[in-house]
Parts: C-alpha cells; structure tokens; sequence
C-alpha cells in the first residue's frame, strides 16, 4: 500500500467529515446546544471509526471470501480443463479405432509370443477368415510353403531387436488360393520399454507382381515365338560364359536360320510365316533340353545355348535338330509348308575368358559356311578357329 494511496483515503474522510457537519447545520441551525454538538460528535465518531471498524471485523471476512472464491474458480478451471483434455483423449482413441477398423489395409496385432488378439475387417475380406476364426492363433496357419524360410529368421531378429521389419510374404487365403503380401509389422513398447505386442500393416501385392511379371516378360521374351529377345540372349550368353570360365565348365552355341525364309512368306502370307515360326521353335525346344536357352536373335534367325555341352555332343544335337525341322510340316490353307534349316555350331574351352560377341561372331561364320555349302546342313567352327 503506497504513501500516496494513503494520504487519499485520509483526504477524503477529512471531506466526508466536513460534508457531514454541514449538512448537520443546514438540518439543525446553527446552535452551541449541548445536543446538537453532541450529535455531530458522534457523527464523525462514526465517521471516522467505521473504515478501522471496517477493516478489523469485516474486511478479513471478505478477503477469505475472495480467497475461497479464487480457489474454487482455480479449481473449477482446472477441472474443465481436465475434463477437455479426457474427452479430447476420448475423441481421439474413438478416432483411430474407426481408422483402425475402416482402414483398407489389413491390420494385425499379435501378443508377444505371436498369437493374434486382433484382425480388422480388411483382413477378413483379403484372407476370407472371420475374426473369430483367427483370435490366438499364430499367423503361421496363412503360410503357404513358398516363403523362403530366411525370410522369417530374418522378420523375428529384426522384430526383438525392436526395430521395424519390411518384407514380403506368399500366403494362402482361407480357400487354399495363393497371394502375395507386402508387409510392414513393428513392435510394440510398454510403459517399461519391453516388448508387449507387436503390429502389423499388409497390403494384396498379387496384381501388382504378376503385373511386374508381365512388363519383365515383355521386356526379354519374343512375343511371336515365346523364346527369349535378341537382348535377352546376350545376356544369358554372358552368364553362361562366366559360368563356364569360373568353373571350367564346358559350353556350346548354335546359330540357326530358316531357309528361303522369305519363299514362305511371299507364297503363303506373313501369318502362316508366323505359325512356321512358332511351330520351328516349338519343333527346336523338344530336341532340347530343359537347360537349354533358346532365343530369337532377328526375323528367322536364332540361337541356343547349350550349358555343360562338349563341342562333340554341340553337333550331335545340331544335327538332331536339322532332322527333326526337316520332319516338320505346317498345314495351312494354301497348302503344307516344309521347312529347313541350318545351322553354324561352336563351343568354348574350359577356364577361357570369351566375350559373347566373340561367341557369336565365330558361330555366325560356321552358319554362313551352312548356307553357302548349300543349306539344310551343319558347319562347325571350333573355340581355336580365328575371330
């Protein structure tokens, strides 16, 4: 309390006390009496008693008033406040429950030790299962047999060192069908950063996959005959020369070509050239073996890889193959087509660095020696023969 305020508040009873004299006069008259100056002496007695009287009875009761008053609007705040942030935690708790439930992903959370406490309506709809089928069982019961058992060697020491495993998975749904899932799952902490639940997030990748199957389908197989594009090849070739240098292993390759090619398609038409392309390989791949690589390197011409094949047994199956298109026929509506073919064969020696370019070229001058020695034949250049 300031000297200032103080000095106010006494100004103004000194006021108050006049004013009240006055008045006192104008009422009574002027007078000396015994009564009159006793009346005003007890009025300013009043007067200036009642503001100590005030602040010794009364004054104390209104501060503890105010004080009661604060406490209980400091409590009543904080109650409100408490109260909001409750139905601000409920909102949200109700909120991702309905995010949980609704989510078009499947979501899955376990217990610790693997069994599932609780599905969502998506996973129901991808896997078939009611929820009530799957509760406390361990997800294992989805596998397929096709999921490559490091996958969950690595998913289960990526999950207990606490951090998040992606990967895939190729389950089967509740009809015994086949899909493929991409999955995210995490694990859950306690209060006491000990592992109690873990999480899961998984999404139906099948389309996408036989998708991606398709596009790499595309990208190396010829779509005509359904061997392997030119590009392709090649790259197949440089593996198995590796394959070969690495391991000293032995390796040949055919050059084949279909002769008078383009006599078929001016006498019967570019679709029937294209059903005796299709027959010639179907006719290549059963002399074949399933090791073998067969591939389209342009029009009518091709070439086969033969893994682990002497130059020798190379001929050998050359030669099968000549006899075997010789023996073809291809019926059409303007006739039967009778096709032959030749074919440059060469190999390389184990433990030799070989690029696929030089493979080829020395193939592809035993080919053209088959066609100028007359077709419908067999020429042969050895590893030693000159690039």
């Amino acid at each position: 309390m300031s000297i200032g305020w103080i000095v106010a508040r006494i100004s103004l009873v000194v006021f108050l006390a006049e004013a009240l004299v006055m008045a006192l006069l104008a009422v009574l008259g002027p007078s000396d009496s015994p009564s009159t100056l006793g009346l005003i002496d007890a009025a300013l007695l009043v007067l200036f008693a009642a503001p100590p009287l005030y602040y010794w009875a009364v004054k104390p009761h209104e501060v503890a008033r105010d004080h009661a008053e604060r406490a209980l609007l400091h409590e009543k705040s904080a109650l409100e406040a408490e109260v909001s942030a409750r139905l601000e935690t409920e909102h949200h708790l109700r909120l991702l429950t309905v995010a949980v439930r609704q989510s078009p992903t499947s979501i899955v959370i376990t217990d610790q030790a693997g069994a599932i406490t609780y599905v969502n309506p998506a996973f129901c709809a991808l896997t078939g299962y009611d929820q009530e089928e799957v509760i406390g069982k361990n997800p294992r019961f989805q596998q397929s047999g096709e999921t490559p058992p490091e996958t969950f060697a690595e998913l289960w020491r990526t999950l207990t060192a606490g951090r998040i495993w992606r990967g895939e998975f190729t389950n089967q749904h509740k009809d015994g069908s086949i899909y493929q899932e991409q999955a995210a799952i995490a694990p859950i902490f306690g209060d006491d950063g000990a592992i109690t639940h873990y999480v899961a997030t998984k999404l139906d990748v099948t389309e996408q996959r036989s998708l991606e199957v398709q596009l790499r389908r595309l990208a190396t197989i010829d779509s005509l005959t359904g061997t392997f594009n030119r590009r392709r090849f090649h790259e197949l070739l440089m593996i198995e020369l590796t394959r070969s240098s690495r391991y000293e292993r032995d390796l040949a390759l055919l050059m084949l070509d279909i002769d008078h090619f383009k006599r078929v398609n001016d006498t019967h038409g570019h679709a029937v050239g294209d059903e005796v392309l299709a027959a010639f390989v179907e006719a290549c791949r059963q002399a074949l073996r399933e090791s073998d690589i067969i591939g389209r390197l342009g029009g009518e011409e091709f070439g086969v890889i033969l893994p682990e094949t002497t130059l020798a047994s190379a001929v050998a199956t050359a030669e099968r193959l000549r006899t075997h298109v010789a023996e073809m026929v291809v019926a059409s509506e303007s006739g039967d087509v009778r096709i032959t073919v030749s074919l440059g064969v060469t190999s390389m020696a184990p433990g030799t660095d070989e690029t696929p370019e030089t493979t080829l070229r020395r193939a592809d001058r035993a080919l053209y020696r088959a066609k100028e020695g007359g077709r419908d034949r067999v020429e042969v250049a050895g590893p030693d023969d000159g690039t």
